[in-house]
């Protein structure tokens, strides 16, 4: 399946090429709080160095359009960014969070123009050492304060935009620069600073 992500903006600009269906679409691994940034930062780029160089950085609240098979999928848009924010639970680590990470969440937007898979595992946070943190992955979202972004495991169905929070645990002390989208080998990122 090909898909494709531009800004929703005159001209269309392509950010990323259609996925070839090699490689892996695993997300990125987060970052261990026993390396060093200059660690993290090597490998985080030596695990996305090939995506890197066609993701472009945008403002939030920038639209981005995905297409599937050269039709328009759903458009996305990340519109407000929550460096550190309180997740009242009291089994973290049950949610996702490891020791010497603290939550982050950022409020999307989607409009799926078919049934479309967004899933928070999708969304990443990147730091200014290039350290990279996946969203969660899991189905037990009671505890996070909403509005919650849908993350349905059968997919967001065509109809009206969705919008509400996603939340990604970030090693204490990191700085997030930017909020990145991955779906296959279409990629946007977000300034968040």
């Amino acid at each position: 399946m090909n898909r494709r992500l531009a800004l929703a903006a005159a001209p269309l600009l392509l950010l990323a090429a259609c996925s070839s269906g090699e490689g892996s679409s695993d997300p990125a691994p987060s970052s261990s709080s026993s390396s060093s940034p200059s660690e993290r930062s090597q490998a985080s780029s030596e695990q996305t160095e090939a995506s890197v160089e066609e993701v472009e950085t945008v403002p939030l609240g920038t639209e981005a359009r995905v297409d599937k098979d050269g039709s328009p999928a759903y458009t996305i848009n990340v519109t407000e960014f929550d460096p550190k924010i309180p997740v009242p639970y009291d089994d973290q680590a049950f949610l996702g969070l490891k020791a010497g990470h603290h939550w982050s969440r950022a409020k999307a937007k989607v409009c799926p123009t078919e049934l479309s898979n967004v899933n928070w595992y999708m969304f990443f946070a990147i730091d200014t050492d290039g350290g990279t943190y996946p969203g969660i992955d899991q189905s037990f979202h009671d505890p996070f304060p909403g509005p919650l972004l849908p993350d349905l495991s059968d997919g967001i169905p065509k109809g009206p935009c969705r919008t509400g929070w996603v939340y990604i645990p970030v090693l204490d002390g990191a700085k997030v620069k930017t909020i990145n989208y991955q779906d296959g080998g279409a990629a946007v990122d977000w300034a968040v600073e």
